[in-house]
């Protein structure tokens, strides 16, 4: 499966609190799983968030307000809102945030809110099309995160996208897919791993 996306809009907004945040709108983004590509718009609807100003480097911890997911990040990388689905269908992420430095690399993390309380087996088999770049049977099973949550990890690389190296992770109220797109062995390398060991869930997320 290759994954694209591309933002078709972006702006500053400022909240409440008076502090200004990136967000991007109307993102679109293209699956191909081994068939035609298809695409999907994405909400515009968005609920920025006090991540940080334009340009700021994050670093430390990061809790999204939405759903609970939180992780910490290296120096230099910055977290924002890339698109929302909310109130979506099971199988459809819900928000998807980005981390990003100043190199090439970046970090995905996905949310699926886990509406339907299934199991992370349960999941996979319902969902696991649209959350893996890579057919057959998962491999094995292993605890990730803070918090101990069950998750596979993946590596997939073909002549058609750049390589992706992903983790997904049950968390119980959702499944939490964090994916290094296009890394090196540096600095997006580093932030991925702090992530995906530093991932949590608030109790009682939606």
């Amino acid at each position: 499966m290759v994954l694209s996306w591309a933002s078709r809009g972006g702006g500053a907004v400022r909240g409440r609190t008076g502090m200004v945040v990136t967000v991007a709108f109307a993102t679109v983004w293209a699956c191909e799983a081994g068939g035609p590509e298809r695409e999907r718009a994405a909400s515009s609807a968005l609920e920025p968030s006090a991540i940080g100003s334009p340009g700021h480097s994050t670093g430390g911890p990061f809790v999204d307000p939405v759903y609970g997911i939180a992780f910490e990040t290296v120096p230099g990388f910055d977290v924002r809102v890339a698109f929302e689905n909310p109130g979506a269908a099971a199988g459809v992420i819900r928000r998807r945030l980005l981390v990003e430095g100043s190199g090439p690399g970046h970090v995905v993390v996905d949310i699926w809110e886990n509406v339907q309380r299934l199991s992370f087996d349960d999941w996979l088999q319902r969902y696991g099309f649209v959350a893996r770049y890579r057919s057959g049977p998962v491999g094995h099973l292993r605890r990730w995160g803070a918090g101990g949550y069950l998750g596979v990890r993946e590596q997939v690389s073909s002549r058609m996208s750049p390589p992706k190296d992903y983790a997904i992770v049950w968390t119980g109220d959702a499944v939490v897919r964090i994916m290094l797109v296009g890394g090196d062995r540096g600095a997006s390398r580093a932030a991925f791993e702090r992530i995906l060991d530093t991932l949590r869930a608030r109790e009682g997320t939606p």
